[in-house]
């Protein structure tokens, strides 16, 4: 099963992240957020894809080897502190533990929202 990914902004912005394979179509949010992740990071090799991409290693550049599990554990903890929403097909993810049901070419997207400066 495919599902396509998209980067939000709160702006009204929508970029096309990378498409992510599960072998069932029941996943838990966690698994959605760490496949995600991890298909970024093959994706880029080496290189940020876009100021909105969901991995935003400290110090990007070329050739430097991102830490996997240091990006994963910041997304979760976002997603658990509400500043990362999952937003599926008919409603936004509650929680990391929660089951999903997605069907072969469902689109999720990932929403990051950002504390305005000063407030």
């Amino acid at each position: 099963m495919k599902i396509n990914v998209f980067d939000e902004t709160t702006a009204g912005g929508k970029d096309a992240g990378p498409v992510i394979e599960f072998a069932l179509p029941k996943i838990t949010v966690r698994t959605l957020i760490e496949t995600r992740i991890r298909a970024e990071i093959d994706e880029q090799t080496g290189q940020m894809r876009s100021l909105r991409a969901l991995v935003m290693p400290e110090h990007s550049t070329i050739g430097r080897k991102v830490d996997v599990k240091k990006q994963i554990d910041t997304a979760m903890r976002a997603f658990e502190a509400g500043s990362l929403l999952v937003l599926l097909p008919d409603r936004q993810a509650d929680r990391l533990d929660e089951t999903l049901t997605l069907e072969d070419g469902d689109e999720v997207s990932f929403l990051r929202l950002v504390p305005l400066i000063g407030g």
